[in-house]
């Protein structure tokens, strides 16, 4: 399946998991590396983001993850494209610490959904301990 192909039925999967619709618009997704998300994500330091939405239609994967074959980049994208179902759906737009913290967490449910449904793994990823020092606190 192609690249194209496959954003197109993990965004479907996404909006199927979270009970979003589907969106009339697919987001743009670029594959970065590390140098990226400590610049532009974690104000340049280290940080354990490997994915993230920007809020303005363009979602960044990490390009250690861009093997869509294996079982994480697509998890990942299944995670960002749930944040943008929020975006376009006016889903936690005050941007406040709780809206934030419950933003990702919506996020990891769904993307251990399609991990445990889709995927049909028991390896789920574990919520990190979310903070509002967000992004730098959690992967999102």
């Amino acid at each position: 399946m192609d690249l194209d192909a496959m954003l197109l039925v993990l965004l479907g999967l996404a909006a199927n998991l979270s009970g979003y619709p589907f969106p009339d618009e697919k987001p743009t997704v670029r594959f970065e590396d590390r140098a990226f998300f400590e610049t532009r994500v974690c104000r340049r330091s280290p940080c354990r983001v490997v994915g993230w939405y920007d809020d303005q239609g363009t979602i960044y994967i990490d390009r250690r993850f861009q093997d869509l074959d294996g079982a994480i980049g697509p998890s990942l994208l299944v995670h960002e494209f749930t944040h943008y179902l929020q975006h376009v759906n006016g889903a936690f737009a005050t941007g406040s610490c709780p809206e934030n913290i419950a933003r990702e967490r919506e996020a990891y449910r769904v993307q251990n959904r399609y991990i445990r449904e889709v995927q049909s793994s028991e390896a789920v990823i574990d919520v990190p301990a979310i903070s509002c020092g967000y992004p730098n606190a959690a992967e999102g």
